[in-house]
């Protein structure tokens, strides 16, 4: 359901080649920890108009994963979600500068979709799947449907929502810097009501 130019699909690789490949063998499961304010952000992404797509960063300790911040990175309708190059070139540069950081890779089906597609949006589409493959399982991805969360990784990751984390202004300040040095004009996806850049 979502696309990447080759030019992004080319970068993405690219970016992730230089990190370990991650084995299951040796890899104990992960433990996604998500905001409950992020999760309610998430939750009103999915009930958008719009399909998006994005990074979730946090910094891993140990086999935990907490959620900072979201950083939107593309969106479309139905016929599929369409990323924005310099987004991403931002993220993986915020990522080079701070290597404590990871992401998982997130996109919303909406309403339409899950209604169009019933049960299968809430599942990862082959599309989803190869692109993981192909990038070697070096991320989380997640799938984000009204009322509902999927995670795809290579140690079947788990998902908890906690009301004891809250986002961090750290990452987005970051991103605007790295954003302002290449002076490109973030500005704000058009989200409706919601304060997400």
């Amino acid at each position: 359901f979502f696309r990447l130019s080759k030019s992004c699909q080319k970068y993405i690789s690219k970016f992730l080649g230089r990190q370990k490949t991650m084995s299951s063998a040796n890899l104990e499961q992960r433990i996604v920890l998500l905001p409950d304010a992020l999760d309610m952000k998430l939750e009103k992404l999915a009930k958008f108009k719009y399909e998006t797509m994005g990074f979730l960063f946090y910094v891993p300790d140990g086999r935990l994963c907490p959620l900072e911040a979201i950083f939107l990175i593309g969106m479309g309708g139905k016929e599929g979600v369409f990323s924005d190059r310099k987004r991403i070139e931002i993220a993986f540069d915020f990522l080079r500068r701070d290597s404590r950081y990871r992401f998982v890779w997130f996109h919303t089906h909406t309403k339409e979709i899950v209604e169009k597609f019933g049960e299968n949006a809430k599942r990862f589409s082959p599309l989803d799947i190869a692109f993981w493959v192909l990038t070697g399982g070096k991320f989380i991805s997640m799938l984000v449907a009204p009322g509902y969360k999927r995670l795809l990784g290579i140690d079947q990751p788990l998902l908890e929502v906690v009301n004891n984390l809250s986002e961090k202004n750290f990452v987005i300040d970051e991103i605007r810097k790295i954003a302002q040095e290449k002076k490109y004009d973030l500005g704000k996806i058009e989200t409706g009501k919601l304060n997400i850049i």
